[in-house]
């Protein structure tokens, strides 16, 4: 990921994730919840990060939300996107966020 400086302005939204009735993604469902944030004035999206779902999902989940968010915003807001836990999903998590073209990541401790 190039380091550039990136103005985060205006709230700093985390959209939920939700699931089906058998426990998958609802991309659907989240490309509507990103669409919401963004129409009632999110200057940033923060995608699976802190808000109960980082630590459960996996990196493939993760790099399907992060595609939804990207093509929702469509440039609209910056997309940031969870990584963290131990080293090496860490490690995994900026690597699904550069191969994604995330606008930034944001590294969360293991404890969540």
């Amino acid at each position: 990921m190039a380091q550039t400086e990136i103005e985060l302005d205006g709230l700093l939204a985390f959209p939920l994730t939700p699931f089906t009735e058998d426990l998958s993604v609802n991309l659907d469902g989240f490309a509507e919840n990103v669409e919401s944030h963004i129409a009632a004035g999110a200057g940033a999206l923060f995608v699976a990060c802190g808000t109960g779902e980082f630590s459960s999902l996996s990196v493939d989940e993760v790099a399907a939300l992060l595609a939804k968010a990207r093509e929702v915003a469509n440039g609209r807001v910056p997309v940031w996107v969870g990584a963290g836990g131990g080293a090496a999903g860490a490690r995994a998590g900026v690597a699904a966020a550069q191969a994604g073209n995330a606008d930034g990541v944001l590294l969360l401790p293991p404890y969540l």
